[in-house]
């Protein structure tokens, strides 16, 4: 009993195959203050995430940053959806499963996200281009704290904004051309 406000339960590492455990052997802890962990979730509501449940105490427990060196892979087509990853800055390439065209992963956005909720094996193989740093977010924590989907009305205003935004620059275009 004396000990109870020093113990709490961890993500697990069983689910991590070979490969991700000697890369979660490389993992730093983050230790990040307040205001660098609020500036990290401004930048992923640009990308579009929902963020405003997110508390920025709880959601980075666990959290760990990744220093991949250029080639290095960070997701592989067929392996567990173990953790998500939020991409630090551009240098991710990502190749998906079907014959599809390689894409940019952007920065400030979840990758992976979607097999950590559906529970799916990953549907693309990504790597890095460059040196990069990446965040790690276990799938429980994940799922735990990230995780929130729009309501009906909160998607509208998103959609909203999002072409007035649009609209109010084309307009401006075509003022200037007339």
């Amino acid at each position: 009993p004396h000990l109870n406000s020093r113990c709490r339960p961890v993500p697990s590492l069983q689910p991590i195959v070979a490969r991700g455990r000697k890369a979660h052997q490389r993992e730093a802890a983050l230790n990040w203050g307040l205001e660098q962990r609020r500036s990290l979730l401004r930048k992923m509501s640009q990308t579009g995430h929902k963020v405003s449940h997110i508390d920025p105490v709880l959601a980075f427990r666990d959290v760990t940053q990744i220093d991949l060196a250029t080639g290095e892979v960070l997701i592989e087509a067929g392996s567990s959806p173990e953790a998500a990853y939020l991409p630090l800055g551009s240098g991710l390439i990502g190749s998906p499963l079907g014959g599809y065209a390689p894409f940019p992963v952007p920065p400030w956005a979840p990758l992976g996200n979607t097999g950590v909720i559906c529970g799916a094996p990953r549907n693309a193989t990504v790597v890095a281009q460059k040196p990069l740093r990446v965040l790690r977010i276990p799938k429980q924590i994940f799922l735990q704290y990230w995780h929130s989907t729009y309501t009906l009305e909160e998607f509208r205003r998103q959609l909203a904004a999002q072409i007035g935004a649009e609209s109010t620059s084309t307009a401006v275009s075509g003022d200037e051309a007339a």
